[in-house]
């Protein structure tokens, strides 16, 4: 019963991390890519959470199953998005792999640090080269 209650906890953290990452904080109308990035980050934990269980599998095979799968998803479906929703749809997913192997505290510090980095991109340029003019 336990680990089904994990189980459970996993795929709503996964849900609310993909929506953080798709939400663009700055505009109230262009949140498009909220359901791209939690249905993302939803389905990649949701299934390594359920293939991680198998007794047969090693966890090296299941970890080289999972990146040809993300290249998969990367080169099909992503192709058509600019670089800043591309860098989000694929931090989505790295999200719902870390997610789904059990580390959910570091998703969430690393969601976090994403968010910052990503909204204050302009600072922190600033702040290492002092030459360039934005």
């Amino acid at each position: 019963m336990l680990s089904f209650i994990a189980y459970i906890f996993k795929i709503i953290i996964s849900l609310l991390m993909g929506f953080l990452i798709g939400h663009d904080f700055k505009s109230e109308n262009k949140n498009e890519l909220v359901l791209g990035t939690s249905f993302l980050s939803f389905s990649v934990a949701l299934f390594t959470s359920v293939v991680i269980n198998i007794p047969q599998y090693k966890e090296s095979f299941l970890s080289g199953f999972l990146i040809f799968g993300l290249f998969y998803i990367l080169r099909n479906y992503i192709s058509d998005f600019n670089n800043k929703d591309k860098s989000r749809l694929i931090f989505s997913l790295i999200i719902g792999f870390i997610i789904g192997f059990g580390y959910v505290f570091h998703a969430i510090l690393a969601t976090i640090i994403f968010i910052y980095i990503y909204y204050n991109t302009n600072i922190l340029v600033h702040l290492l080269n002092k030459n360039i003019d934005l």
